[in-house]
């Protein structure tokens, strides 16, 4: 089956934004730990990057569950980086959720519905 745009940019969007989300990780590389602390630490801060590759997984299937936990994603972020109380950091954290959360429900939409059988709609008595 070829796919077109709306199958490929949310998924791409939602890699990048794993990776983005994968940067702030980075920061137990201190030094001054010994290595199962840093490994722990680092497994730690990358939970939100394997939730979305989760969500990528789950994307490929079925976009509208995709759609539905990016918005619930973008909500937990939201609340998250809120105590920040930099617009900025809130923005750069919900906005592309919201962005691939909707295109995901616009491929949903856009898929055509699997009309049933002529046979089976038929009554065998």
């Amino acid at each position: 089956m070829k796919h077109n745009w709306l199958f490929w940019i949310p998924r791409a969007l939602i890699l990048l934004f794993a990776l983005f989300t994968m940067l702030f990780s980075f920061d137990v590389f201190n030094g001054y730990d010994p290595w199962y602390r840093i490994a722990q630490d680092f497994l730690i801060h990358n939970i939100p990057f394997f939730a979305l590759m989760l969500i990528l997984v789950i994307s490929w299937k079925y976009p509208a569950v995709s759609s539905v936990i990016c918005y619930l994603a973008m909500l937990f972020f939201a609340k998250i980086v809120r105590s920040n109380g930099s617009i900025y950091s809130l923005l750069s954290f919900t906005v592309p959720l919201f962005i691939v959360a909707t295109m995901f429900l616009l491929e949903y939409l856009r898929r055509p519905q699997a009309l049933p059988d002529a046979d089976q709609t038929t009554d065998k008595a």
